[in-house]
């Protein structure tokens, strides 16, 4: 299962990386933070690890630039 975490390291691995982030933004709570990184039509059920990590990152350069979320 691509971008999926199965090992016990690939979960501490994903935990981490969405820490690093949310520690970043401070303002935000976690809720916010994941939520806000998935596309509205998306069933947030079915994203698989790797893709919420890259999606919170994607999220987070474009809240600190104060980008509209929407664009």
């Amino acid at each position: 299962m691509k971008n999926r975490a199965i090992e016990d390291w690939q979960k501490r691995d994903v935990m981490e990386k969405i820490l690093a982030v949310w520690l970043e933004n401070p303002s935000l709570r976690l809720s916010q933070l994941i939520v806000n990184s998935i596309d509205v039509d998306t069933n947030l059920y079915i994203v698989e690890d790797y893709d919420l990590v890259e999606n919170v990152f994607a999220f987070s350069e474009r809240y600190n630039k104060k980008i509209p979320i929407n664009d």
